[in-house]
């Protein structure tokens, strides 16, 4: 069960958990939020890269399932109290110990875009860290958001600076490739976000014309009544 105060209470970007870590592989979160409303925020925001990032509202009775070890995810500032409870479906321990990590595919010989490539940066393994990449600026500012200011929380953000270095110095064989495949991501990110802000845009816009609608009419039916 987690009891978020409100406030801007919010989690940092992460995945709940690895295949080699432990049996979880199924994260299931039912929401228990009476009469929410989108400027409470506390909304699930998810990370299925390289699609762009899905906002899910935490409404009352609510249920989400998402891959304990593939998705990404973060919980934005909430604002009130928001509440919810968390479900892991696991495989079990003896079995999940018993398996194998599945090898990785052999990385190809150019870094420029290619089908291998893709198939290469996209397997789970490797995309973790693509992730990481993709969303370095979002992850770092999720961390200052969930944490307050201190020496602790600076450590914390020198290590994912670290990571992010780490990572992108590692992958810099197969920069061109990787490039293209982060820009893609970004446009189809900016295009959603886009799309979103117009869709509420109309949304308050026919909001206010129902509002002026009635309004009027309410106006119409006084000076009726006064001629009455």
């Amino acid at each position: 069960m987690q009891h978020n105060q409100g406030g801007g209470g919010c989690f940092p970007l992460h995945f709940d958990s690895d295949e080699l870590l432990d049996g979880r592989r199924v994260t299931a979160i039912f929401y228990l939020n009476e009469h929410w409303q989108p400027s409470h925020g506390g909304q699930l925001r998810l990370y299925p890269f390289p699609a762009p990032p899905v906002d899910i509202p935490p409404l009352q009775d609510r249920l989400v399932l998402f891959a304990s070890t593939r998705m990404l995810h973060r919980v934005l500032p909430s604002q009130v109290p928001r509440s919810c409870f968390t479900i892991w479906l696991s495989q079990g321990r003896s079995k999940a110990a018993g398996v194998a990590p599945k090898p990785l595919l052999p990385p190809p010989d150019s870094g420029q875009p290619s089908e291998q490539l893709w198939r290469f940066l996209m397997q789970p393994a490797v995309r973790q860290h693509v992730c990481k990449l993709a969303y370095a600026d979002e992850w770092q500012q999720s961390i200052a958001e969930s944490h307050p200011a201190c020496d602790a929380t600076e450590a914390v953000l020198s290590k994912h600076r670290q990571e992010v270095s780490a990572t992108s110095t590692a992958l810099g064989k197969f920069q061109p490739g990787l490039q293209q495949l982060l820009s893609a991501a970004k446009t189809l990110a900016d295009a959603a976000q886009a799309s979103q802000a117009a869709a509420a845009a109309a949304a308050a816009d026919s909001e206010g014309s129902c509002n002026n609608s009635s309004s009027r009419s309410n106006s119409n039916s006084s000076r009726s009544s006064s001629r009455d």
